[in-house]
């Protein structure tokens, strides 16, 4: 490859990087709303080929190995935060649940009369899902402080209720992404950390 078509390359391959860059940060924030893994693939492919050259120049080689340096510390941090979405654990999805909570209860009405009882079959049924998830929420939120604890003395954990909201985000995506099966989470230590992971299953 002659050394202007090596610029022209590398220079493209900085573009594209750049906008990788900004999908996973529209990804994060809840713009997007897949992994660009197909823009991810397209800059591997770009990273495997241009290494695959042989450069004599200093500078341009230098300048190679700084881009990709910058990926892989990029991969890395991405890597992080999908781990810490597909646990429930995501700083701005937590942050998102605790300022729905606040606005939900700013707007409820201080006084609300209690609802007609409803003796339909159906009822009981929702009634039996909604306690069964608030279970589980509650042992894994005690699961999770416990763990933390043990790694992290004095480290102050997620409310219930944040870490309910930001798990029922998360289980209603893998259920889309995982149509039949079902659906549940664990606590596991990682990197000397404490996380919630999912757990999909047969039903």
């Amino acid at each position: 490859m002659e050394p202007d078509e090596f610029d022209a390359e590398l220079a493209e391959l900085e573009t594209r990087l750049e906008r990788l860059r900004s999908l996973y940060e529209q990804y994060f924030l809840g713009i997007e709303r897949i992994e660009p893994s197909v823009a991810r693939k397209d800059v591997d492919r770009r990273f495997w080929q241009i290494r695959r050259v042989k450069v004599r120049n200093t500078a341009r080689r230098f300048k190679l190995q700084t881009l990709l340096q910058r990926y892989t510390t990029l991969q890395q941090h991405w890597g992080k935060i999908c781990r810490q979405i597909e646990a429930g654990t995501y700083v701005r999805h937590l942050a998102k649940a605790r300022r729905r909570e606040e606005q939900f209860k700013a707007q409820r009405p201080k006084t609300v009369q209690p609802p007609a009882p409803d003796v339909s079959s159906a009822r009981p049924t929702r009634k039996a899902d909604k306690d069964d998830f608030q279970r589980r929420i509650e042992k894994l939120h005690a699961d999770l402080s416990r763990a933390q604890e043990r790694l992290s003395p004095g480290t102050k954990p997620v409310s219930v209720k944040a870490l309910a909201e930001s798990l029922r985000m998360t289980e209603a995506k893998l259920r889309h992404k995982y149509a039949g099966k079902k659906v549940d989470f664990e606590v596991v230590v990682q990197d000397n950390r404490a996380a919630i992971r999912p757990i999909i299953r047969k039903r």
